[in-house]
């Protein structure tokens, strides 16, 4: 049987290199082990002519092209440049498929088109999304994730995400696929140095114990019932800190972590609650290692990677029980409802004080992440690239 002729496979990058979140956390993850899958595929990169990237993210000898319009963010002119220049471009390069891997469609699809939307959270929980309150934004956000329906393939992170985009963009079913995020099981993993810890405890000040939670500020996240529930619980008395971790500033939906912060201070909580930003992801692992348990009272997830970092780092995980948490957590977490403060502060009080109980939660969220790989989510990825460049190099 002869061998398929190569594809030219385009991929945005333009966020992949700029941001150590997210999206650009699952970007970066799938390219390195696109490179290290055995296809003759030529990849073809494309970037901000204004900061373009000088390297393959893992991937053999790309070809890096240019996107047609600089990073410069003006929403009424983006929709313009991403729903016909854009385009224009992918067809010029003579690509036979392009993957857009952060919450991006198209309208005009000249060539094959695949994009992975991560969640619909602003249609889902518009409460959620105070961002997005201008008729530009909004404008922007619908041309992005409505024009996702002409895609030829959607990849989305979750069964829970699969759902809820095929009910709120009333897209095909058979058009859309989860394909899961994995775990760098190199890097977040039970490390046994107390060099590490003493060293992270001098450099932010973390306690000796503590609850550990990470991500943004955004509202989404209902970080006042995670602040409730640690005052509520006994884990002070008992010697424990809450300390969180996440971006100070927008990046995706508002932060408010001023509003938390005056929370702090209203509660009488300052010296128990740390509010740290962003750190480099050696020093995240050293926490993650560091923590007596870690919480999530998420009110939406698209899919929620942290608690899986979380259980790989051998830390027993409480979670709530929304969106896509439970599907990805399983039965390796404790969970209460959202915005149920005490049924937090309950699940911390038994891993505070039943050490069988945190022991057997800590094995089973080893287990829970071994499930989750990179390989297998760029592996399935590929796959239906090279499905869609194939049917449009045919049709």
């Amino acid at each position: 049987m002869a061998e398929a002729e190569p594809l030219r496979i385009g991929i945005d990058v333009s966020r992949a290199s700029r941001e150590n979140h997210g999206i650009p956390i699952y970007t970066r993850s799938v390219l390195a082990e696109l490179g290290k899958l055995d296809t003759t595929d030529q990849f073809v990169l494309l970037s901000y002519p204004d900061s373009p990237v000088a390297h393959g993210f893992g991937l053999q000898d790309p070809e890096l092209a240019a996107i047609p319009y600089s990073g410069r963010y003006i929403p009424w002119v983006r929709v313009f440049q991403e729903q016909v220049l854009y385009p224009a471009a992918q067809q010029r390069l003579n690509l036979d498929v392009m993957w857009h891997p952060q919450n991006h469609g198209q309208f005009w699809t000249p060539v094959g088109y695949v994009c992975t939307l991560h969640d619909v959270l602003p249609y889902s929980r518009p409460d959620l999304a105070q961002d997005l309150d201008t008729r530009r934004e909004q404008a922007l956000y619908w041309s992005r994730v409505q024009s996702a329906a002409h895609a030829d393939m959607i990849i989305t992170v979750s069964e829970f995400s699969r759902k809820e985009i095929i009910r709120l963009l009333g897209v095909d079913p058979s058009r859309v696929v989860a394909v899961q995020n994995g775990i760098d099981h190199t890097t977040f993993r039970v490390l046994r140095s107390e060099v590490d810890r003493a060293r992270l405890q001098t450099q932010y000040g973390l306690p000796e114990r503590y609850v550990l939670t990470v991500g943004s500020y955004g509202p989404h996240k209902d970080l006042a019932t995670m602040i409730r529930a640690f005052k509520t619980s006994d884990l002070m008395r008992l010697g424990y800190n809450l300390v969180m971790v996440g971006p100070k500033d927008e990046i995706v939906y508002t932060s408010d972590h001023e509003g938390l912060e005056e929370m702090v201070r209203d509660e009488g909580l300052e010296g128990r609650v740390l509010m740290l930003p962003p750190v480099p992801v050696t020093d995240l692992v050293g926490m993650y290692n560091g923590a007596s348990m870690f919480c999530i009272t998420s009110q939406f997830e698209g899919f929620g990677l942290t608690p899986l970092e979380a259980m790989a780092c051998g830390v027993p995980v409480i979670s709530s029980d929304s969106s896509s948490l439970p599907e990805v957590c399983g039965n390796a977490a404790l969970y209460a409802h959202v915005g149920d403060y005490l049924g937090f502060a309950e699940r911390m009080n038994l891993l505070a004080t039943d050490i069988e109980l945190a022991r057997r939660m800590t094995s089973l969220g080893l287990m829970q992440a071994a499930k989750y790989d990179w390989a297998t989510t760029a592996q399935k990825t590929l796959d239906i690239l090279q499905r869609v460049g194939r049917t449009n190099r045919r049709s």
